[in-house]
């Protein structure tokens, strides 16, 4: 082995310093992996890449700016391109057809305006101005009579200005069944303002000679027909409460003067009156016995089978309104009805109606939310009567089995000695208890190991059964009831 050269001294006489060798390693080929990217880095390139092309730059060149504009210069806009004036041209249109018989012209499709699915932004700006726009009615020809004919109903309630005035340029053709037509129109438009309104300004004007000359010889001579559709009408617009500025003129005005005065005044908040003027209205709103009044006319107008009208006489199983109001009032009305006692004095027709059931003339669910609990035992000389309570208070039995919230229950037999006698000429023999009407199944809705589902009160009125006092206070009231109830395995698994 040699060793390295030294390098020849410079001019000096000064011998550098030798230089290291460089050490070199061999690597097989392996390729290169890249760093990952960034999402910073992603973003940048995407940026990079959104290159804006001629045509591109062309079509933005083209484009308005007109979310730039000032609001001012946008609300004028939407003013010129929002409108009711359609709605005009196309009754006249109708109407004029109609006077003339020049044959029949389409009626036009309800369509919204493009302006307002442009953006969010444009229709809540345009939306602001066409609910502040005049709605103008000046004649009744729709196809229905109906003000959905022109105008959609969330829109309706939206606007704040609506003037419905006849038009008088045609003359006085066609003037009843103008009137008649418009009169449908206008309460049309009530019963949807009645739901929810946001009018300051409403005008009905409705002029006409003839009903005027009408209107003073009709009454006068005898009873007037056209006269009772305008007290319909003055009737159906007094409803409306909260509207700042009224007009009615024409033949109308003269019957409409307290109107006018209801109309305008302002809306009544519930939740600001006292609590005793709100409980006085809950109470007029709800009641827990409308169900036993559906019963005692099912009772009445039912001679035979016959389902359907059995249906008819039932209230709809629907919640009030009123309890979907707002939480506050949910609870102020649920505190009024189980304060007050629900009285059942007929029970469903059963034995002429097949299958009617006490459900449906109250909900399971409304019944098990019954804290006073009324019952007027009553059959009315009838054995089918007796047998429909029986199968009554069996239902009512299997009801509050599971579930109940009753804490006082009075029964009151108001015919006892009739129906000692009527069950004594149905059975060969007399029966081994006087309880002909069953009142001994109520002792299942409590049980001793559910001490939550005892009665605070039991109380009797009229002929009882003195076993069945006993063995009722004994299940409901007392605090060791007898052991009666588990004597039965699969009573206790029913249950429980």
């Amino acid at each position: 082995m040699g060793s390295a050269r030294r390098p020849p001294p410079d001019s000096e006489g000064i011998t550098p310093p030798p230089k290291k060798a460089k050490l070199t390693i061999s690597t097989p080929n392996i390729p290169a992996v890249k760093p990952p990217r960034s999402k910073d880095n992603k973003q940048k390139q995407r940026a990079g890449r959104s290159i804006v092309t001629r045509s591109k730059a062309a079509l933005m060149r083209a484009q308005f700016p007109f979310l730039r504009l000032p609001a001012e210069l946008r609300n004028i806009v939407y003013e010129f391109t929002l409108d009711f004036d359609g709605v005009q041209d196309v009754v006249n249109k109708h109407y004029e057809a109609h006077i003339t018989d020049d044959g029949y012209i389409p009626w036009s499709d309800l369509y919204t305006p493009a302006i307002l699915l442009v953006n969010k932004q444009i229709y809540r700006e345009a939306r602001f101005v066409l609910h502040r726009q005049v709605l103008t009615i000046p004649h009744s020809t729709t196809p229905n009579a109906d003000i959905t004919d022109v105008i959609s109903r969330p829109l309706l309630q939206k606007l704040r200005k609506v003037n419905i005035t006849r038009d008088l340029s045609h003359g006085e053709n066609h003037v009843w069944c103008d009137m008649l037509e418009y009169f449908q129109l206008i309460k049309s438009a009530v019963g949807i303002w009645d739901e929810q309104h946001h009018l300051q300004e409403l005008t009905i004007d409705l002029h006409a000679d003839v009903v005027l000359t009408h209107l003073d010889v009709c009454p006068a001579s005898g009873h007037c027909y056209f006269l009772d559709e305008i007290k319909m009408l003055v009737e159906a617009i007094t409803t409306l409460r909260g509207i700042k500025k009224v007009h009615i003129g024409g033949f109308l005005a003269p019957h409409a003067k307290n109107a006018l005065e209801l109309m305008s005044l302002p809306p009544a908040y519930l939740l600001k009156a006292p609590a005793k003027v709100r409980q006085r209205i809950i109470g007029y709103v709800l009641d827990w016995n409308d169900a036993n009044s559906a019963l005692v006319n099912a009772n009445r107008s039912i001679d035979g089978p016959d389902p359907e009208r059995l249906t008819r006489m039932a209230p709809p199983l629907t919640t009030p309104s009123l309890l979907l109001t707002n939480k506050q009032l949910l609870k102020e009305a649920d505190r009024y009805l189980k304060d007050r006692p629900f009285t059942i004095s007929a029970p469903p027709p059963r034995s002429t109606a097949p299958g009617t059931k006490i459900d449906n003339f109250i909900a399971k669910y409304t019944l098990q939310h019954v804290e006073h609990l009324r019952l007027d035992i009553h059959s009315h000389g009838s054995y089918n009567t007796l047998q429909d309570w029986k199968y009554l208070i069996s239902e009512l039995a299997d009801r509050l089995k599971f579930r109940h919230s009753l804490r006082t229950l009075h029964i009151n037999v108001m015919d006892g000695e009739w129906a000692r006698d009527e069950v004594n000429k149905a059975t060969d023999r007399p029966p081994c208890s006087e309880d002909y009407y069953g009142l001994n199944v109520l002792g299942n809705i409590s049980s001793q190991r559910m001490v939550e589902k005892k009665l605070n009160r039991l109380s009797w009125e009229g002929r009882v059964d003195e076993s069945t006092m006993k063995l009722l206070q004994t299940k409901l009231e007392a605090d060791d009831p007898s052991d009666d109830d588990f004597d039965d395995p699969e009573q206790i698994i029913l249950e429980f």
